[in-house]
């Protein structure tokens, strides 16, 4: 639609930070699809959720714990094999 082409070259402030933000055409037509099948509260299918993948250990932690365990054979961790020697 044009609509969505118009208003993903419009220039929003952004909530939180406060500066200039824009949105793909893709995003603007999910969101008023979301809002239009949501029935009598439109803003409340639009809110953020917790994301079902949501879980206390983040692949980053669990990947740093593993990186940082010693390596056989080496003094030192497996955060410097990639350094240079």
């Amino acid at each position: 639609m044009i609509a969505f082409w118009r208003l993903s070259r419009r220039d929003w402030v952004h909530p939180a930070r406060g500066g200039a933000v824009r949105f793909s055409v893709s995003t603007i037509e999910r969101w008023y699809y979301q809002a239009r099948s949501a029935g009598q509260d439109p803003v409340r299918a639009l809110r953020r959720r917790v994301r079902r993948d949501d879980s206390d250990c983040s692949l980053g932690f669990l990947l740093g714990c593993q990186l940082a365990r010693p390596v056989p054979g080496r003094n030192s961790t497996a955060f410097e094999m990639g350094a240079s020697p």
